[in-house]
């Protein structure tokens, strides 16, 4: 191997220290603490076989089921979803110990209302209850209804409205000729309105894929930017009033000669990053003043505005021009789209083509206080809202299914514990793909929820911001063998103690925001144990160059948490790092690649004066109550000296290639980071002993220069992102 264009270097960087504070005797107590620090993390393991086990120990013991058959179509042997279920029941209510296997026969099951599950349909350890489709891809939950009759407009007072270059090109249909007499009314969606229940949204779907609610200016094309703002400024606006929402309308200056065209135009909206480009949501538009240039939004802009605010109109008959567009007249009850491709027509003008509506406005399956079910080859196809959600279950698994088209998130489990999702396809969601929540971050009880081996893409497609793929919160959770991308904002979010995200592949993330990254979390200095393995995070960024886009953010004091083994690439924006860090303190940052980044990491650190004035807003009265319960104290007694030692991070052992710095620093306050043994090295990729840098294959082969230059532990960049090896054992059904 020539290596003689490959020059290492330790990581320059400036250190500062705090007041009052020498360098050298700093320096030496940093590094004491940092080994007395990394010995209360577990060693970096993959917990799937472990957490997957106690389903294949049962599955595989598994015999002398009652078998009861479930068919979209009832007959005499196979019975409806509903009349299934009740057989369960009067079978547990007598035998609470029997081995119910409810087999799901292929075909199309139109759901109206969602298939409630409690106490009563549960199962026990040993003989948990299975709901199981017949093949992987045969048994289709639905949530839409089919729409068909589709015919060109004939209505002149349409025609009309319609852009000039469109007019031959829309189709429309009679929703109520369809059958389809009610849909949901277009509700707020956006930042602080995906939570469940999410506000249903009527959606249409063509082969499979999320139509565009008809807009302008297009995605492919900019954004538009706010004028002056007379009325609903940012700065006008108190904590509270940020926090609520502003009861004031936001007036802001907009001139543009195709806003002429909309005189008839009834119910705009506009989605904006109003107020910061981190966050957005969508608005009724109130008024729209053609003389004054002026438009006018209805009362609640999460942020208020301020001028150059990127935003776009839509719902807009008027803006219907380009092939995948779509728009609802809810008063007259007709659609009108333009098909992606050319359809045919029979002779009397009907055209050969048909959509699909979400309609269900609740989630398939819905759970309180269920335990021992397992629910495998299912796909939930096109609802209004979440798929599934459960809370307060316990010994729950969701494996081989396939949700797509959901107007919420995919599979939302709160509190209980040891609930698990394994093997599922998620895309083309409104929010969110999973959220797994439970365990007392007082005592520091692990729920031990676990989500893994998840191919999650085309997310956050209603609600652009914070509905990331996966979110995490509460005590003792995993996040492992994802792959997710296509996302406009950020890719997973943590909050809580001890909790895992490993083994990731994430990229074409943060694609619209600033402010974010791959991995975010925000507003707690008391996490705990929590642990970011062996994730590959590259090629993410929206370009906005004005805070910036990294692979993984600590956001606003956020602390202790452990980034080990993970590689960054073409990962760092504007001006953050590969990693960024955000005044928190005690965090280390130890065995990471940073390849082709801008810098390998950025610092921007708070003063005491900050970090107290953090402690009185409302944002950290739940993380405080959290962070010194007693209990918790007892088990992690350095957490008591938060305000000791701020911003002061480890930062050890890491591969700074390519890199243009290893650190930035956008300073508040002078602060200090304790830098052990890092490298910077400048080279060709393909002469440090990767398997395939080409290929994006980060392996490390054994006689690669790096790891003789520092004590660097080969990363398994091979089990990172979907394991395939992964796999639950089940019995053949006897059908």
């Amino acid at each position: 191997m020539d290596q003689s264009t490959i020059l290492f270097s330790k990581a320059s960087v400036k250190f500062r220290a705090p007041e009052q504070t020498g360098i050298t005797e700093y320096d030496r107590r940093s590094a004491e603490e940092y080994k007395l620090y990394r010995q209360e993390y577990n060693p970096p393991a993959d917990d799937s076989e472990q957490l997957l086990a106690p389903w294949n120990e049962v599955l595989a013991r598994r015999k002398n089921d009652i078998l009861i058959h479930v068919a979209p179509e009832p007959n005499g042997e196979a019975l409806s979803l509903k009349d299934a279920q009740a057989r369960v029941r009067r079978i547990l209510s007598e035998t609470p110990d029997a081995a119910v296997t409810v087999l799901l026969h292929n075909g199309i099951y139109p759901f109206r209302q969602t298939l409630e599950f409690g106490k009563e349909d549960s199962g026990s350890r040993e003989n948990p209850v299975l709901w199981l489709g017949e093949s992987a891809d045969g048994v289709i939950f639905k949530g839409s209804s089919t729409l068909s009759g589709f015919r060109h407009v004939t209505d002149e007072s349409v025609r009309k409205r319609l852009h000039p270059s469109a007019v031959e090109k829309v189709l429309t249909a009679d929703l109520v000729s369809s059958g389809i007499h009610h849909v949901p009314t277009l509700p707020k969606r956006g930042f602080r309105f995906s939570s469940y229940p999410a506000p249903p949204w009527l959606d249409c779907f063509a082969h499979g894929k999320r139509m565009t609610l008809a807009r302008w200016p297009k995605k492919r094309d900019p954004q538009l930017k706010v004028g002056t703002v007379f009325s609903g400024s940012l700065h006008e606006l108190t904590d509270d009033h940020k926090k609520e929402g502003p009861e004031s309308r936001a007036v802001f200056e907009f001139r543009h000669p195709e806003l002429e065209r909309w005189r008839e135009a009834d119910d705009i909206r506009a989605d904006g990053q109003w107020g910061y480009l981190w966050a957005s949501d969508t608005r009724k538009v109130e008024q729209i003043d053609l003389e004054k240039g002026t438009v006018t939004l209805a009362p609640g802009v999460s942020y208020g505005c301020l001028p150059n605010d990127p935003f776009y109109f839509f719902n807009l008959l008027e803006e219907l021009s380009d092939p995948g567009e779509w728009y609802l007249d809810r008063k007259t009850g007709k659609l009108y789209c333009i098909p992606e491709e050319p359809v045919l027509f029979t002779p009397d003008g009907t055209a050969d083509y048909t959509l699909e509506l979400s309609l269900l406005p609740t989630p398939f399956l819905r759970l309180h206080d269920a335990e021992h079910i397992l629910f495998r080859n299912i796909r939930m196809l096109n609802g209004a809202s979440d798929a599934v959600y459960a809370q307060n279950c316990r010994n729950l698994l969701f494996t081989d299914l396939e949700i797509s088209g959901a107007g919420g998130s995919a599979i939302l489990i709160e509190d209980g514990s040891h609930c698990g999702i394994f093997n599922v396809h998620l895309y083309e969601l409104g929010a969110g793909g999973i959220r797994l929540s439970g365990g007392d971050r007082k005592t520091l009880t692990r729920a031990d929820h676990f989500a893994i081996n998840i191919d999650i893409h085309d997310f956050s497609q209603v609600d652009r911001c914070y509905t990331p793929a996966a979110s995490v919160a509460g005590c003792g959770n995993h996040l492992l063998h994802f792959h997710l991308y296509n996302s406009s904002h950020h890719g997973i979010a943590v909050s809580g103690d001890l909790q895992t995200v490993a083994y990731c592949d994430g990229h074409d993330l943060v694609r619209d925001f600033d402010d974010q990254a791959g991995i975010d979390c925000f507003f707690d200095p008391f996490m705990y144990g929590t642990r970011y393995l062996f994730n590959f995070w590259h090629d993410l960024g929206s370009g906005i160059d004005f805070c910036g886009q990294a692979g993984i953010r600590l956001d606003d004091m956020i602390s202790n948490i452990l980034i080990y083994g993970n590689v960054f690439l073409k990962c760092a924006g504007g001006g953050f790092g590969g990693i960024q860090i955000h005044a928190g303190k005690n965090n280390i940052v130890e065995n990471n690649l940073f390849i082709d980044c801008i810098r390998a990491l950025s610092f921007s650190c708070w003063g005491k004066e900050r970090w107290d004035e953090g402690f009185q807003k409302q944002f950290y009265t739940q993380a405080l109550e959290n962070g010194l319960s007693p209990e918790k104290l007892r088990l992690a007694p350095r957490l008591a000296d938060v305000l000791e030692n701020k911003a002061r991070n480890f930062i050890v052992n890491n591969y700074m290639i390519n890199c243009g710095e290893a650190a930035g620093f956008n300073q508040f306050e002078r602060s200090y980071q304790f830098f052990g043994d890092n490298l910077c090295v400048d080279g060709d990729l393909h002469q440090l002993g990767f398997a395939d840098p080409d290929l994006k294959d980060f392996t490390l082969l054994p006689d690669s220069i790096l790891l003789k230059q520092l004590p660097f532990q080969p990363i398994p960049f091979s089990k990172i992102g979907i394991d395939r090896s992964l796999s639950l054992q089940f019995c053949p059904v006897n059908a």
